[in-house]
């Protein structure tokens, strides 16, 4: 099978090799495992786009990224950068398949020009002062003997009280967590450009977060809340120990 009816034939495989041994970023650095995972799942949402409308990889054309990107915009919210991460992938793609000879032409270099990300940034919302006095003392109330609502305590006092992200929590460790002594704070490791920072905890979520760091089944320098937590099946075998 020669490169063009292996791009034509089976291009979700082809789009998996290319990842794999030559797709590189701006950076001209390999991407990652979880980047290739997401643009694999892009490609195969445009490759089934373009098996609607009768084309493959090496025969479709500009109309076919507008009809694409229209249907995009149906389904994305305003003043995201969805469509733009599109548009990328197609260019670097058609820049691609062209320098292998599947392609003549990249139709998707027009719409890199043209398209810029979001200049602004989304408005923050925030809880009321009351809201915010009701979320707090919820928090620091003593939880019921459940494994979830401890946790779900917890989680909610790092994130209300740090402003850590969802992706910086998942990966928090027990030692980046300090309840004791006379500076409470979490330690956020460096993730990509963004450098390691020390955060203060607040005097309303140590509690919380200290009765999660307690619990029995917790050892050594494991993940703050591992996915087998949500079950709360470790508290239950504890509360039946003799």
């Amino acid at each position: 099978m020669d490169i063009y009816e292996k791009w034509t034939t089976a291009p979700e495989d082809g789009f998996r090799w290319w990842q794999q041994t030559h797709a590189t970023g701006a950076s001209r650095r390999p991407f990652s495992a979880r980047s290739m995972v997401q643009h694999s799942a892009m490609f195969s949402r445009f490759s089934h786009h373009l098996v609607l409308h009768g084309a493959t990889v090496a025969s479709f054309g500009a109309a076919h990224i507008e009809s694409f990107l229209s249907e995009l915009a149906g389904r994305s919210a305003p003043g995201t950068s969805t469509a733009l991460r599109y548009v990328k992938l197609l260019d670097r793609l058609c820049r691609h398949l062209v320098d292998e000879g599947v392609r003549a032409d990249n139709p998707a270099s027009q719409y890199v020009v043209r398209t810029t990300w979001p200049t602004g940034e989304p408005v923050p919302v925030f809880l009321d002062e009351a809201e915010d006095r009701r979320l707090q003392e919820h928090v620091r109330a003593v939880a019921p003997p459940d494994a979830r609502e401890v946790r779900n305590r917890a989680v909610v006092a790092l994130l209300h009280g740090t402003g850590i992200t969802s992706a910086e929590i998942r990966s928090l460790r027990r030692g980046d967590v300090a309840v004791e002594g006379a500076r409470p704070h979490v330690v956020v490791r460096q993730r990509g450009a963004r450098k390691e920072r020390k955060i203060p905890l607040p005097a309303f979520s140590i509690g919380a977060i200290g009765a999660w760091l307690c619990r029995d089944d917790a050892v050594g320098d494991d993940l703050l809340f591992p996915l087998n937590a949500s079950t709360g099946s470790f508290w239950a075998k504890s509360a039946q120990r003799p």
